[in-house]
């Protein structure tokens, strides 16, 4: 298996907790993104939410919801598991492009910045699906 549909953790607080209901809420982390953690995806969410909470964006609410969705893929509640869909690159590039286009390139220049660490900027798991980082213009 490339990764596995499990229940939503807590424990300590998470960036994604009010999107998913832990322990009900089922949901798939692949094996190359963090070697399937979800205590380091969780802290890596952590460490990028205190540094987008530096900025002030009208799409924050939106891009945590489709930032949640990719990178803890739901599969299901408890009993009703299913294989999980991605969603990105189509919802993602219309964030990027349409919807958020600087808060999501505010967040891929942050991906590669020397800001995040280098545990998480050098695995491929995190990265966004849309390898372009698009220019803010000034």
């Amino acid at each position: 298996a490339n990764g596995n549909c499990e229940p939503y953790e807590t424990g300590i607080k998470g960036y994604c907790d009010d999107f998913y209901d832990a322990g009900v809420t089922y949901v798939y982390i692949p094996k190359r993104r963090l070697g399937g953690s979800q205590t380091l995806l969780r802290q890596f969410l952590e460490e990028a939410n205190a540094f987008l909470n530096q900025t002030s964006s009208h799409c924050s609410e939106i891009a945590k919801n489709v930032l949640c969705t990719h990178y803890y893929l739901p599969c299901g509640f408890n009993g009703t598991r299913h294989v999980p869909l991605p969603l990105c690159p189509v919802v993602c590039q219309y964030m990027s492009e349409t919807l958020c286009p600087d808060f999501w390139s505010f967040f891929s220049t942050y991906l590669i910045s020397n800001s995040l660490d280098t545990e998480y900027r050098s695995d491929e798991g995190v990265n966004l699906p849309l390898s372009t980082v698009v220019q803010m213009e000034v």
